[in-house]
């Protein structure tokens, strides 16, 4: 493989414990810093890939899968594109979400991967237009991106039929039109949290038929880092 490279645990999330690196002599940090995060001590070198990266949130049932949601996803600054900053849902009548969609459902029957909720994240690479699977997980999207975005963009109660189909029952995931929607997380620097206020305002906020909702991940008095992971 060629520099750089990533260095992640193989079961961690959240950017847990995954790093880059542009030469060997930092692979020993990294190796020490994927092994912490991971329960079975197992690790993954893989080489890095330079694009625009994309989430797809499926559920499959009964023979089908079905996508609630793609998101093209930004990054933070200067965190080597590894902390999520926001993630806004792509029209379905365009190319790029066709070409997503059926890449991801490849992906999980060649798994076979039948039954569930999915979390696919695939980056297509700027100068060849590859398209190059990161990682397809049974599991939905974590913060705030399985219960919170999803149920606005595909109009599904999806904990609701997550719950009814681990019960053994037949659910429907159809649905008539997606919304539009964005997830932003708004990151701070290394201190200590003084003051949290306007997320009550956010919650009574709606016009034009826009809907905006916001919490906090943080409490007060709360001592915080500079963004190294999602969390």
């Amino acid at each position: 493989m060629q520099f750089p490279l990533i260095v992640k645990p193989s079961d961690s999330a959240g950017s847990r414990g995954i790093m880059k690196i542009k030469k060997i002599s930092q692979l020993k940090i990294a190796l020490k810093k994927a092994l912490k995060y991971s329960n079975e001590k197992r690790v993954i070198i893989e080489e890095f890939f330079d694009g625009q990266e994309y989430t797809i949130e499926s559920f499959s049932h009964a023979g089908s899968t079905h996508i609630l949601a793609i998101t093209k996803k930004s990054k933070v600054p200067f965190t080597n594109n590894t902390v999520a900053d926001k993630l806004e849902t792509i029209e379905e009548n365009t190319k790029i979400f066709k070409s997503l969609k059926n890449l991801a459902i490849k992906s999980l029957n060649s798994l076979e991967y039948y039954e569930g909720p999915a979390h696919t994240e695939i980056l297509v690479n700027k100068k060849k237009d590859k398209k190059i699977l990161i990682e397809t997980s049974g599991r939905g999207g974590g913060f705030n991106l399985f219960d919170g975005l999803v149920p606005v963009a595909s109009n599904l109660n999806i904990i609701r039929k997550t719950i009814e189909h681990s019960a053994g029952r037949v659910v429907d995931f159809s649905f008539d039109k997606r919304n539009n929607a964005i997830l932003k997380f708004f990151t701070g620097n290394q201190g200590v949290v003084k003051e949290i206020k306007g997320f009550d305002l956010i919650k009574k906020y709606v016009t034009g038929g826009v809907k905006i909702v916001g919490e906090s991940f943080v409490k007060k008095n709360q001592i915080v880092n500079n963004s190294v992971t999602d969390n």
